[in-house]
């Protein structure tokens, strides 16, 4: 878990930690704890490195294409005289 805060910063990290650190301190002031809440679990989530996809689970596999299966486009000759 410390090494979960301590290290794997970076600037998206940073920036959700600043904006849900203000939304929380904005929440307090006006007295809206829905806010407030929110802002806290941004905050937490970006704190713990914890993607809101989950601990690097958002990754998709390479698309991957044979070399040999090509696509065929067929056209048609429109005539557009009336």
């Amino acid at each position: 878990m410390k090494d979960r805060i301590l290290y794997n910063w970076n600037p998206g990290r940073i920036i959700r930690v600043v904006l849900g650190s203000m939304v929380l301190i904005q929440g307090l002031m006006l007295h809206e704890y829905v806010l407030a809440l929110l802002g806290g679990l941004i905050g937490l989530l970006a704190l713990l490195g914890i993607n809101t996809c989950g601990a690097a689970s958002c990754t998709t596999g390479p698309i991957k294409r044979s070399a040999h299966h090509k696509t065929e486009r067929l056209y048609e000759e429109l005539d557009t005289r009336q």
